[in-house]
């Protein structure tokens, strides 16, 4: 007689024996594997060591409580009720606060819900109704030195401009600097920015790189107390203050202001 080492029960063969253990859920048997260990110290082990086991355990793995549950099912509750996790079910993916899982969903899981206030376009964030008006997407006429000089022109507080303008908007900001490039721009082997040595395949590549604001002087600054960071365009900062990387305020916050600067800069545009 052969007697199982998990419960003392006695069996005729070994093979009546594997039959026994195979059905116990309790007695070191590795369904997957299908293999029988001499306990359970040694299946839990091989559990937490087999590379094929490692994908199953982590979906019922908590990381960031050091906690392990029964399945995958268990461990979602455990991240949608705990106070400690602000979990994203799209990604999967687990934040800090929830100020930033609710940047994150309004960045990568974003819903175009803004209108462009110049014309019918829908965006997801403030910043990609600046980067459309500034790129010509309303209108040719409109170019991003509009849109700088249409800020410059507002009141905001707490300043966001390098250089407060007195006047309203112009309709090219004096002394804005338009460059061309020829074939005079060929070095031998590409077409080269003499400004910054920047090397394009095409002309038509240097001049869209003339026309865009890799040039431009900063124009904006961050109105956070401790960050100070510039930028050519109000795009920039306005994106800079959406990702909350300064912690300027919270991102509801972050969007309703820029909302209302974006607003506010349109408007200035069609006076």
């Amino acid at each position: 007689m052969i007697t199982c080492k998990f419960c003392n029960c006695q069996f005729p063969s070994g093979s009546a024996l594997n039959i026994h253990i195979r059905g116990k859920p309790n007695h070191g048997y590795c369904p997957v594997c299908q293999r029988v260990f001499v306990n359970t110290q040694a299946l839990n082990q091989h559990l937490s060591s087999a590379t094929l086991h490692r994908g199953e355990r982590e979906e019922r793995y908590c990381q960031f409580c050091d906690r392990e549950f029964v399945n995958a099912q268990s461990l979602w509750q455990h991240r949608s009720s705990s106070h400690n996790h602000h979990w994203c079910y799209k990604c999967p993916k687990d934040f800090p606060s929830v100020d930033m899982l609710t940047q994150h969903n309004s960045t990568v899981h974003k819903v175009n819900d803004l209108k462009c206030p110049l014309c019918s376009q829908m965006f997801a964030a403030p910043s990609a109704i600046a980067q459309h008006i500034e790129s010509g997407g309303c209108s040719s006429k409109i170019t991003r030195h509009h849109v700088t000089r249409a800020v410059q022109s507002l009141k905001i507080s707490p300043t966001i401009t390098v250089t407060q303008l007195i006047e309203g908007p112009s309709p090219l900001p004096k002394g804005t600097i338009t460059y061309h490039a020829t074939e005079l721009a060929w070095n031998g082997n590409a077409y080269e920015c003499y400004l910054c040595h920047k090397t394009c395949r095409k002309l038509s590549h240097l001049n869209d790189h003339f026309n865009s604001a890799a040039h431009d002087d900063d124009e904006f600054q961050c109105p956070g107390p401790k960050c100070g960071s510039k930028f050519a365009l109000v795009s920039g900062l306005i994106q800079h203050i959406e990702s909350g990387s300064c912690g300027v305020s919270k991102f509801q916050e972050v969007k309703n202001r820029m909302l209302d600067i974006t607003s506010r800069f349109t408007k200035a545009l069609t006076l």
